[in-house]
């Protein structure tokens, strides 16, 4: 049986295993004519993205799809788009419930270690010149406006994030607002 062939080029007919990046552009390698849109071949499957489901029924991403799983694990290999979508949302929930954890004890801390420095603060006010004072109660003010720590989602899976979809409409294939020739 033959190399699976992963695109038809539309201009020159090329059956391709590779693509040629050209800039942000894919071209096939025959002709380095532009390709509009990828026609894959009838023989080319996606690859399966393989996830370990914990007994606790989440699920973790191994390092690499053919590492040495541990005992308690199951292994889960999912090939539709839907499916990888639903399990990256759960684990990066999890992920998000660790952050939110630990920011609420960080956030504890920060208000106990404040507050002693402010009550040290407000005593040395008190032998301050009328300067001084509006100074250190600006720059109180000011750090109370500081912005607080926002979470910015730790899992994806790249081959799902960075496609036409989640493009914004004026921007084209190259995703620098060139538009389709």
């Amino acid at each position: 049986m033959g190399d699976k062939v992963l695109y038809i080029c539309q201009s020159c007919g090329h059956e391709g295993k590779f693509l040629f990046r050209k800039g942000k552009r894919l071209c096939c390698v025959k002709c380095d004519t532009q390709l509009e849109s990828v026609n894959y071949a009838d023989d080319w499957a996606p690859e399966t993205t393989v996830f370990w489901k914990r007994p606790d029924g989440t699920y973790t991403l191994p390092a690499h799809r053919d590492a040495k799983m541990p005992g308690e694990y199951e292994r889960v290999e999912v090939q539709a788009t839907a499916d990888k979508r639903r399990i990256v949302k759960e684990i990066d929930r999890e992920e998000r419930e660790k952050w939110e954890r630990t920011q609420v004890g960080k956030q504890m801390m920060r208000e106990i270690d404040e507050s002693a420095r402010r009550s040290e603060l407000r005593d040395k006010m008190q032998h301050m010149s009328a300067a001084q004072r509006d100074f250190a109660r600006y720059a109180m003010e000011r750090n109370n406006q500081k912005e607080r720590p926002v979470y910015r989602g730790a899992f994806y899976l790249q081959a799902l994030e960075f496609d036409a979809s989640n493009r914004e409409p004026y921007r084209g294939l190259d995703g620098l607002g060139r538009g389709r020739k």
